[in-house]
């Protein structure tokens, strides 16, 4: 059995990765068989990464974890509690303090601070468990690698794929690559991009990257905006990524060929590739935009926890004392 986390870890509202309800529900059906989850993931709600994290520290059967291209902040949470964690070489691994919008009075916000500030704590301990149970503890100290793990965190520390496995967080590297992967790994370099003014080091790797495939869909687009047909749009897409006919060097006896000026049509394929990547940038500042603002909505959403067996695995993600203190904040700012 497989589950998909591709995109933004959500509640489900927005229809994007499967919520805390449709990953226990794939996990009963599962009944013990081994499951993979395919990760490509920037984050997203914290609260929903922890219960789903719950859910699957609790399975009985095994679990694999895949990070194609990005696992990032709450991403990482369902993937430290997966009992064997994988990556692509060319993906990156990002923790950081968590972050939330939020208003009210003094009191209100003190609260969420405080809340913010055992959340990170609970963050630290997980990827230290992930250390520790990897046997990479640093000089064998707990105490010594949480503290660490907590300044990569105050940083916001990008990892590659082999610097999350030589420290510890990861398993083992995938070694090949399909397409699919790949493509897996063009969109979450995209999606980050798109909500670059949210992350203070993205890696130039990512920011630098393009994908053509992409670039050709929304040219294909921009042309049909103009009128031009699906068979004009193909010829144009043809025409540009047809490779320059040789040269023939014409015998003296003969008149030589009439050559085209083509500086009219060169200059009206560079606007159009202008006007393409003003487009593109558009639409990735309306995408942060929308990503924001589903954050932000969610962040105000009340949060139960899923119950779980604590002496079933020993890497358990929530303590019942955090599941309290979070219960106790979540009723004074909701009602609930």
């Amino acid at each position: 059995m497989e589950l998909d986390f591709i995109g933004v870890i959500e509640d489900g509202y927005w229809g994007g990765t499967p919520n805390t309800s449709q990953v226990k529900s794939a996990l009963d059906s599962g009944a013990g068989e081994d499951i993979t989850l395919n990760i490509a993931s920037e984050g997203g709600s914290v609260f929903e990464a922890f219960k789903i994290a719950a859910l699957l520290s609790n399975y009985k059967g095994k679990t694999v974890a895949n990070g194609f291209g990005l696992v990032a902040s709450a991403a990482t949470i369902i993937m430290a509690a997966c009992d064997d964690a994988k990556m692509t070489k060319g993906s990156f691994y990002m923790i950081h303090n968590s972050w939330a919008f939020a208003a009210g009075n003094k009191e209100q916000l003190e609260q969420e601070a405080d809340l913010m500030g055992k959340i990170d704590d609970m963050m630290a301990e997980i990827y230290t468990n992930c250390i520790d149970k990897n046997g990479k503890l640093i000089e064998g100290n707990r105490d010594k690698t949480k503290k660490e793990v907590k300044k990569m965190m105050k940083s916001e520390t990008w990892l590659t794929a082999q610097e999350a496995l030589a420290f510890g967080l990861i398993n083992s590297i995938i070694e090949k690559e399909q397409t699919k992967e790949v493509t897996m790994q063009a969109q979450a370099f995209g999606r980050i991009r798109a909500q670059a003014s949210n992350f203070k080091h993205i890696p130039n790797e990512i920011l630098n990257q393009t994908d053509m495939s992409d670039k050709k869909s929304l040219f294909a687009k921009f042309l049909q905006v103009f009128g031009f047909t699906s068979e004009d749009v193909k010829a144009e897409l043809e025409a540009i990524e047809a490779p320059e006919a040789p040269t023939v060097e014409a015998k003296e006896t003969e008149a030589p060929e009439a050559t085209t000026d083509t500086s009219a049509e060169n200059e009206e394929i560079t606007a159009l590739k202008n006007e393409l990547a003003e487009m593109k940038l558009k639409n990735e500042q309306m995408q942060a935009s929308i990503t924001s603002l589903e954050i932000k909505a969610k962040s105000k959403l009340p949060v139960t926890n899923e119950p779980k067996d604590e002496g079933n695995k020993s890497k358990a993600v929530i303590t019942a004392a955090m599941e309290q203190e979070m219960d106790s904040y979540l009723k004074k700012a909701f009602g609930k």
